[in-house]
């Protein structure tokens, strides 16, 4: 178990007059992403999911309004936004990619941002994104956007991840990657995901606010916040019979995260 001093919490201060007002977001948080499986973290809206993959993530750092205490380690040792980059991603909410480029070129230019190889090795690892994601139908039409007609927002999603994972990065934070998609395209990304985990060996983390039953059960491990606070952390398989043993009992063919939405907003 992490020590005392390994917890990490962020607090976020308000300046202004009457005196400074104190509010923090994440309170004594601590856990445990294992290797090689998907982590779910779930909690209602303001629970602190994005602030704790934030953090995981190096995307806040102390200062004037912003004060963070423990730490964050990977594999026993501190790690920074320098080195981050060496072993990570992550993969934002809100899609940024180029409206005016392809899905093809898109990858194309991560692939020569983030690689030394050659250009066959390139299209030979764009090519395999593209096949494991589902993109091909998509691979030469426009990313799009407001103003330009372009891909849907399921294929703008997998672009993203595709563009994240060019890089090949053994660990992968995502910030609700199933947000604003139908359940079949939700699904897809989820189990893709797993999938990653296993054939890639890759440690992936996810915020998620309440996934369908065949989602949930693609999830080895959940994070369950409620107000800054850890109230669940182990295989998410567990999680209905940890809380029936507490008195809190799933009701039968009921959806467990939408019951412990439930019982969390209480």
């Amino acid at each position: 178990m992490p020590s005392e001093d390994e917890k990490f919490y962020h607090k976020i201060f308000c300046c202004g007059k009457p005196p400074p007002v104190t509010k923090e977001i994440l309170k004594g948080v601590s856990g445990i992403i294992e290797h090689g499986k998907v982590t779910a973290i779930m909690g209602a809206s303001g629970a602190g999911k994005t602030s704790l993959l934030n953090i995981l993530s190096c995307r806040v750092d102390n200062g004037k309004n912003i004060q963070l205490g423990g730490g964050v380690f990977v594999n026993g040792a501190p790690y920074t936004f320098s080195n981050f980059g060496d072993f990570a991603n992550y993969v934002m909410q809100n899609d940024i990619l180029m409206q005016t480029l392809t899905v093809r070129e898109t990858l194309e230019f991560a692939a020569n941002l983030k690689l030394n190889r050659t250009k066959e090795e390139k299209d030979a690892h764009i090519n395999k994104l593209v096949s494991d994601l589902k993109l091909e139908k998509c691979i030469d039409v426009l990313i799009g956007g407001t103003d330009i007609k372009g891909i849907s927002g399921g294929e703008k999603k997998r672009t993203s991840i595709a563009f994240e994972l060019i890089s090949d990065p053994q660990v992968l934070f995502l910030d609700e990657p199933t947000s604003g998609l139908d359940s079949l395209t939700a699904y897809v990304i989820v189990w893709y995901m797993k999938k990653l985990s296993r054939s890639g060996n890759k440690t992936i983390a996810m915020t998620i606010h309440q996934p369908s039953s065949e989602i949930f059960e693609l999830f080895d491990n959940l994070f369950l916040l409620v107000a800054g606070r850890m109230i669940y952390q182990g295989p998410a398989k567990d999680s209905t019979p940890y809380f029936a043993q507490m008195g809190f009992n799933c009701p039968e063919f009921n959806n467990p995260p939408d019951y412990f939405m439930s019982i969390m907003h209480h």
